[in-house]
């Protein structure tokens, strides 16, 4: 199984404004659980437009070619896809499948840490701190711990907390 968690902060860097949206920065679409950070409009287009077809492939062949070829289609239709010198970007997020977690950089790139642990977004090197050093074994404990440090340590980063698991 994957486990996600996601705290609730929304900021605008440009105009230094934020709000506390709960639940707003991961959500279930189907058999994945999808957290994105960035832009919101990212998270709305794959929320409510994503359409994946089903699984043929192994999991990696997957993910890069099938899943990713939908995301980039819905963020083109959407208009929030970037081009700069023909380079396609999108947002990152990390995607749980099947039980793996999996990290999309906003060239679409597909990571994949056997680690069972990963963050992204403004405090992905406190968090990540936090839970390689966690000394739990319970994985929503983890996430929390991991949380946790991040909002001590980023003002970017706020409760409340949500989490997800993925089945698999």
């Amino acid at each position: 199984m994957a486990y996600l968690g996601a705290d609730s902060m929304s900021t605008d860097a440009n105009s230094g404004r934020y709000m506390l949206a709960r639940g707003q920065k991961m959500f279930r679409k189907g058999p994945f659980v999808i957290g994105t950070t960035g832009e919101r409009r990212i998270n709305q287009l794959l929320r409510y437009s994503l359409q994946v077809p089903d699984r043929t492939q192994s999991h990696m062949e997957f993910m890069a070619t099938t899943f990713m070829d939908a995301v980039r289609q819905c963020l083109k239709d959407g208009g929030a896809a970037a081009k700069d010198h023909e380079q396609e970007s999108g947002g990152e997020m990390l995607v749980a499948y099947d039980g793996r977690i999996y990290h999309i950089w906003p060239n679409y790139q597909i990571s994949h840490d056997d680690s069972g642990f990963y963050a992204i977004g403004s405090a992905r090197d406190a968090a990540m701190g936090a839970m390689r050093n966690s000394l739990s074994d319970d994985p929503f404990e983890i996430c929390k711990q991991g949380l946790i440090v991040a909002e001590m340590l980023n003002a970017f980063v706020r409760r409340p907390f949500t989490f997800e698991r993925s089945p698999g």
